[in-house]
């Protein structure tokens, strides 16, 4: 918006962020979807944003063949969220393979993740990531109460490729909530009741 590229008539909730589930991998960058109003604003905006740093960098030789930091879809957010989705179900499904009882588990947690649900945070939500893989939804909802944080609502999420955590969407009542969450549990330990090794967690809102 700082260089004009999209029309004024967007506002923010044409913007739409890297849906939660969707895969994660290293990287210092992160996508966005934005719906404009007919295909001349995106030809524009199209243009305007490839004219500009960093979306204008020249590639390295060995970026030749990625793709372009700016590109067109023809998928509204929601699709663009679902097709995003089914790569991560797919990965975690040849992840469980072996697992059965650890699949049909996550996949009661999996089943609740649509499209909409994946870009409706509103910041109402968290992401508590750095978890053991196997924690259970209970233990999760317990150390919220602990922390007098009532009925939070937990979702686990897919999880990346050779990940050995597990990353949990929380949803509070309302964004003061979610912040307060965030500042209780960024940083601190989650003590497994099993082995007693203590994992450090990241806990931020998600908007």
């Amino acid at each position: 918006m700082d260089v004009n590229a999209i029309d004024s008539r967007v506002n923010i909730g044409h913007i739409t962020a890297y849906p939660l589930g969707a895969p994660r991998e290293a990287s210092m960058t992160t996508q966005y979807h934005i719906s404009l109003p007919n295909p001349q604003a995106a030809k524009h905006a199209h243009h305007t944003l490839l004219s500009y740093p960093p979306f204008a960098q020249p590639r390295t030789w060995d970026e030749q063949d990625t793709e372009p930091f700016v590109t067109f879809t023809p998928y509204s957010a929601t699709e663009w969220a679902g097709k995003l989705l089914e790569r991560s179900f797919k990965s975690a499904a040849a992840r469980y393979a072996g697992s059965m009882q650890t699949a049909e588990e996550d996949r009661r947690s999996f089943d609740r993740i649509t499209p909409r649900w994946a870009i409706s945070s509103a910041g109402k939500r968290v992401l508590l990531r750095g978890l053991p893989a196997k924690v259970a939804p209970r233990e999760v909802v317990s150390m919220f109460k602990d922390f007098d944080v009532q009925l939070p609502d937990v979702t686990k999420l897919p999880p990346s490729p050779w990940a050995n955590e597990s990353t949990w969407a929380v949803q509070l009542g309302t964004v003061e909530e979610a912040h307060r969450a965030a500042r209780l549990f960024n940083a601190k330990y989650f003590l497994d009741s099993v082995f007693d090794d203590r994992y450090p967690m990241r806990c931020q809102v998600a908007w």
